[in-house]
This record gives structure tokens, C-alpha cells and sequence, in this order.
């Protein structure tokens, strides 16, 4: 189901997900587009309060979304999952983006005003702290050249050609990686293909033994190898002193671990 199919299947409903000792709520709504479009776990957001799916995010939130903060300045995405802090409510709130920029824009939502059933929204950021974009992985179309060249170099360690990019844009990511999963499984054929891998997950030139060794082997258990020599990499970075160097390691590592989603 598309974002617009969620809209025109709920909007002017009433929507239950979970409590029924606190129905129709704004997480019920949420819950159910997690269900129904992006097909992600609800733990990814389930807390006690809306706000802490931003505050308190777990594994599963970093795994499928990007935490990406109001005062960063850019703005949210068609289908983003806005929070709003205890500004405006003692639990917060939490709705979808549908379109517009940081400071005004339209959202699918419920119980705003309290009491309301599912509806588009036009809203400004008071009480905003942030919001949730969904990483490759949702049922969600590539929408342009680059989204498809980041997920080839995030998932396969190499850039589509244009036939692939022309290919995947406007098909569906959940297909995607269901094409990079069969991938994943088929060997390193040649040195060039071991050689870009190491320069695109490990920023490092492999020895000539390791190319040697790789070449036949799935490039899924290259990736386990390689996470295994980042998070080494990672405790050691965690140790005073750390370099500029080693700052930019740690905070580049949720992208890396992400390969073996």
C-alpha cells in the first residue's frame, strides 16, 4: 500500500492499533502506517509517550530510520514521521508527513485537535523536535538518481550503472533489496570486485592474499568480516584520546552496520 492509499483508506476514520484501554490515539495511526506501508516492526517506535520515538530510540528505530533533528534545518520528506515534544502535549504527539517544508506543512494525523479522528492537518513547528525517516527498506519508491546510488553503495559496494539507475527509479526499495539479497549470495568474481569492496567499506586497499582469499566467496560473508574488523575498530576509537579521525568513525558506523540489514 502507498502512502496515498493509507490517506484515502483512513482519512475521516477512527483508527485503533493496540490499547484498547487508550484507543485512537496518534500512535494508532502511526502503528498502522508502520503496518500497512512502510512494513516495519512496531517496536521500532512503541513507547509509553509519542515523544520518546524520538527521544529514546532503540535498535530497531536506528536500523529503519534516520533521527534527523528540527534544528538540523532540513526539512522532512513525503511520508516522514514527524514528533512533537512535551510542548504540546504531556505525551508529545507523532503524525506523517505529507508535504511542505519545517516550518509549515501538511500532515495526516489523529487525535489533534484531542478527540479527532484521522485527517490532513496544516500545522507550523511549534513543539517539533524532529522526525523519523524511513531508510531504504520501506515500501516506498526510489524517487530520483541519487537515492538508487546510495543504496547500490550501501548495499552492493558499487555504483549502478545508468541502466540500473534508470532501471530502479520510481520501483519499489522493498523489491530492491530483495535484488541485492540474491546478490549478497553471489561470489566475488574477479580482483577489481574485492578491490572496491575494501575501498567502499573498509576505506582500505586489500593485500594481495585477501583478494586471493575473497574471489569465489559471497560477498555477504565479506560484509560479516568486515562489520567484525569495524566494531573492533570502533572499541578502539571509544579509548581517550581519539583523533578527528577516530570521531568520524564512530559516528559514521550506524551507516556501515547497515549493510547487514
Amino acid at each position: 500500500m502507498t502512502f496515498e492509499e493509507f490517506i484515502n483508506k483512513y482519512n475521516g476514520q477512527y483508527v485503533e492499533a493496540e490499547d484498547p484501554n487508550n484507543i485512537n490515539q496518534c500512535m494508532d495511526l502511526t502503528f498502522k502506517y508502520l503496518d500497512e506501508v512502510l512494513k516495519i516492526d512496531r517496536a521500532t517506535i512503541r513507547h509509553e509517550w509519542a515523544y520518546e520515538a524520538f527521544t529514546q530510540p532503540n535498535a530497531l528505530t536506528y536500523e529503519y530510520f534516520e533521527l534527523i533533528p528540527i534544528e538540523q534545518g532540513s526539512n522532512p520528506q513525503y511520508g516522514d514521521i514527524m514528533v512533537y515534544g512535551t510542548r504540546v502535549a504531556d505525551a508529545g504527539h507523532i503524525e506523517i508527513f505529507i508535504d511542505g517544508d519545517r516550518n509549515n506543512f501538511r500532515s495526516f494525523s489523529q487525535n489533534w485537535p484531542a478527540g479527532s479522528p484521522a485527517h490532513i492537518i496544516n500545522h507550523n513547528n511549534y513543539g517539533v523536535i524532529g522526525w523519523l525517516h524511513p531508510k531504504q527498506g520501506g515500501s516506498m519508491p526510489f524517487k530520483n538518481r541519487e537515492e538508487v546510488i546510495q543504496a547500490y553503495q550501501q548495499r552492493l559496494l558499487k555504483n549502478p550503472t545508468e541502466e540500473e539507475i534508470n532501471y530502479w527509479i520510481g520501483k519499489d526499495t522493498k523489491d530492491f533489496l530483495i535484488a541485492a539479497c540474491e546478490r549478497l549470495l553471489a561470489p566475488f568474481k574477479n580482483r577489481d570486485e574485492v578491490i572496491d569492496a575494501y575501498d567502499k567499506r573498509l576505506k582500505r586497499v586489500p593485500t594481495e592474499e585477501d583478494i586471493k582469499y575473497w574471489i569465489g566467496k559471497p560477498t555477504r560473508k565479506f560484509l560479516e568480516k568486515a562489520n567484525e574488523e569495524l566494531l573492533k575498530k570502533l572499541d578502539e576509537c571509544k579509548k581517550e584520546p581519539r583523533t578527528d579521525a577516530d570521531n568520524k568513525l564512530i559516528e559514521e558506523f550506524d551507516i556501515w552496520k547497515n549493510s547487514l540489514q
